[in-house]
């Protein structure tokens, strides 16, 4: 994956962009990612980190191709609570059959935040969509954290978050994630293992802007914290990155690739289109330690590295 190049105006980029909301978010259309150029790629990523989200129309790729371009932006992270597809164990696909009345990802979350190390950016490849509804909300979490108070910021740079994997507001993984039968899970046994502390207020390595990175989903507490004191705070942290103004919702289509940037946004899965089935495979790339402003290591408990 090229770096970032403060050459690259993405006002002169090969393809179209259109954003879709003050806050984050973008759909691009007229470009290939099978065949993109090293220098379209460049234009790309400076839109990535502009916009956070991209939602890239009209692509049409074999698991092989879309692994490809996958590696453009860095190694692939293995996702431990889902077995792939055939012959790509990367590749996981998420679905909701008409007969489901529960969704995957229908909570406020950065992915897989439990990990020592977790992944940059999330890929969602839309095979199948419902006529209507089966959107995405996503948070910009550095507009919450500028949004905040001075004394309140200053706290929360001082504090590292304890992010588990057993979801354990949402009644643990494995009775959360077999209510979704569609989905073929794997290690929900071992969710209780997976713990990362990391700093509640994270710095972006490549615009060097302050985010928040707590989430009712994930964070149990903060470290130091009982989950009881930590409840609060997490509570009103949620409510300030979700504020309307922070978010945008995507409209998917058959052959949309949504990307993400895991660092500085939130996302949600809106569960609005029962009767209807929905298909998408996903691949999480590029592993990166969460680094706080002032210098706090992050802390593993568990196996998984991703």
């Amino acid at each position: 994956m090229k770096h970032r190049s403060n050459a690259f105006n993405i006002n002169l980029a090969p393809f179209v962009l259109k954003p879709a909301a003050g806050g984050l978010g973008a759909y691009v259309s007229k470009i290939n990612v099978e065949s993109i150029s090293d220098l379209d790629f460049q234009f790309l990523y400076e839109a990535f980190l502009k916009y956070h989200v991209l939602f890239i129309r009209d692509q049409k790729l074999t698991h092989q191709q879309y692994l490809d371009f996958a590696q453009r932006w860095g190694e692939i992270v293995h996702y431990p609570f889902s077995k792939g597809v055939p012959n790509y164990p990367d590749i996981s696909e998420i679905r909701k059959e008409p007969s489901d009345t529960l969704n995957f990802g229908g909570e406020w979350h950065s992915d897989s935040t439990y990990l020592l190390e977790p992944p940059v950016v999330t890929m969602l490849l839309a095979l199948e969509v419902p006529d209507a509804g089966g959107d995405t909300l996503f948070a910009n979490t550095r507009l919450a954290f500028e949004s905040l108070s001075p004394g309140l910021q200053n706290m929360l740079e001082k504090l590292r978050a304890v992010n588990s994997a057993e979801l354990k507001r949402l009644g643990g993984r494995r009775d959360f994630s077999l209510q979704r039968g569609s989905m073929n899970h794997a290690n929900l046994d071992r969710a209780k293992e997976v713990e990362a502390i990391h700093p509640a207020v994270r710095v972006h390595p490549e615009t060097n802007e302050k985010c928040l990175y707590v989430s009712m989903s994930h964070t149990s507490c903060f470290e130091g914290w009982t989950e009881e004191e930590s409840k609060p705070l997490l509570e009103y942290l949620q409510t300030v990155i979700t504020r309307h103004e922070y978010t945008c919702r995507m409209k998917w289509e058959k052959g949309t690739l949504g990307l993400w940037d895991n660092r500085c946004t939130q996302h949600l899965a809106i569960n609005d289109y029962g009767g209807s089935r929905r298909t998408m495979h996903r691949l999480i790339v590029r592993s990166e330690k969460p680094k706080a402003s002032i210098g706090k290591k992050a802390f593993l408990k568990g196996s998984f590295r991703g």
